[in-house]
């Protein structure tokens, strides 16, 4: 039993009313309570939850510039530059990259990407941002531009007389060939 019908049970006991009178008061008290009940009370209405906020960005993959990188010169340079995109596949710009080298006595890359050729032979140049990461083959072979000879002429006395001539063998960035694969020949050899 409820408290409004047990409220409702002592006003019946206890007064000198008619039931049906104290039915339809009781039935306006029940239809009063129940427009308070479904009323707003007066308050205001409440405005739409704030969306939740979305997950950070993070790095999920990086692209190269270029993923071959070829030196013929020792010194020679390229750059190479990083486009890192997060799990929605948007760029991240401003997005911080480190870059190494699997051979530094090969190539050196620098902070900003800048790829420097240091000796013959082949590494592995790799670029991370967060989780991902990304790389670049890098292979240098010196290509021979000049050559000079020391001494650059010879004079011989006597038939069989000898001399010893050195070849210094330069790259386009005029670094020296070391152990260059040389043919040598002479114009008369019958002289």
């Amino acid at each position: 039993m409820s408290q409004i019908d047990e409220f409702m049970g002592k006003i019946w006991r206890h007064s000198r009313t008619s039931p049906q009178i104290i039915r339809m008061r009781y039935i306006r008290l029940s239809a009063v309570l129940v427009l308070i009940a479904c009323g707003d009370g007066g308050t205001t209405p409440t405005s739409p939850p704030t969306p939740p906020t979305p997950p950070a960005p993070v790095a999920t993959s990086i692209t190269l510039s270029t993923t071959t990188l070829s030196f013929a010169s020792l010194g020679q340079t390229s750059q190479l530059t990083a486009t890192v995109k997060d799990q929605n596949g948007a760029t991240m710009s401003g997005a911080s990259v480190s870059w190494s080298s699997s051979s530094p006595s090969v190539a050196t890359v620098s902070s900003s990407g800048l790829v420097t050729a240091v000796a013959n032979g082949s590494t592995t140049i790799k670029a991370t941002s967060g989780s991902a990461s990304a790389n670049a083959n890098a292979s240098i072979q010196q290509i021979a531009v000049s050559i000079t000879l020391s001494p650059d002429s010879l004079v011989f006395a006597a038939a069989g007389d000898t001399a010893t001539v050195t070849a210094t063998v330069l790259d386009a960035g005029g670094s020296a060939i070391v152990s260059p694969n040389l043919t040598w020949s002479s114009s008369d050899t019958a002289g």
